[in-house]
C-alpha cells in the first residue's frame, strides 16, 4: 500500500483553492487536484506491507508527541520549480512555519527509528493546486487572504494511483496535544 502522512485541510480552506483553481483555470494550463484531496504533506513513504500499517500508526503517535496545535496560513501562490519548465502550482503554506518543520522533523526521525525507507527527504510546506498539462507562462499571483487555519492532528492516508487521478483513504487520524 501506497502512503503518505499529512496535514488535511478545513473544509473553508479547501473551498477557498478550489475557488481561486476555478479563477485562474483559463489563464494557466492545469490538471486541478480535487477539492477533497487538498492536503499538506510531511512526509511520503511510498510502498509499505500491509502488515506495517499498525508500526507506522504507532510510530507516527510516537512522532506527534509533545507536538501542539499551532497557527498556519495560505501564502503566494507560485509555479514549481522555481527554475525551468513549470511543472505545477502550489501555494506556499505560512504561519508557525517552526512549528510545522519541528513536527515534520519529528515524524521524518521516528519513522527512520522504525526502520522505514523514506522516498523524498526534502520538505517545503505549500499546498499543491495542479500539475501542468502544457506549456504555461509564469504568471504572478497575489497571495491569500483570510486563509488561516489551526493545525490539530496529521493524517495517515493511502493512495492508489488511477487514471482518473489518485483516490485518497484516511487510514488514522492523529491529534496533536
Amino acid at each position: 500500500m501506497r502512503i503518505f502522512i499529512a496535514i488535511e485541510l478545513p473544509e473553508e480552506i479547501k473551498k477557498k483553492i478550489d475557488g481561486f483553481q476555478k479563477e485562474i483555470s483559463g489563464r494557466v494550463l492545469l490538471r486541478m487536484v480535487a477539492p477533497k484531496n487538498l492536503h499538506l504533506t510531511l512526509v511520503f513513504l511510498g510502498e509499505i506491507l500491509e502488515t506495517d500499517k499498525e508500526k507506522v500508526i504507532g510510530t507516527v503517535r510516537k512522532g506527534v508527541m509533545g507536538i501542539i496545535p499551532f497557527g498556519l496560513f495560505l501564502g503566494k501562490p507560485e509555479f514549481f520549480p522555481k527554475w525551468g519548465k513549470p511543472r505545477g502550482l502550489w501555494i506556499n503554506v505560512e504561519g508557525q512555519t517552526e512549528e510545522l518543520g519541528k513536527l515534520q522533523h519529528s515524524l521524518v526521525c521516528k519513522l527512520k527509528e522504525s526502520q522505514f525507507i523514506l522516498e523524498r527527504l526534502d520538505f517545503s510546506a505549500h499546498v499543491t493546486v495542479g500539475r501542468t498539462k502544457g506549456e504555461n507562462k509564469r504568471v504572478e499571483f497575489a497571495p491569500f487572504r483570510k486563509a488561516e487555519f489551526t493545525t490539530c492532528s496529521v493524517t495517515i492516508f493511502s493512495s492508489k494511483l488511477t487514471p482518473k487521478g489518485p483516490r485518497y483513504s484516511k487510514i488514522e487520524t492523529i491529534p496533536l496535544k
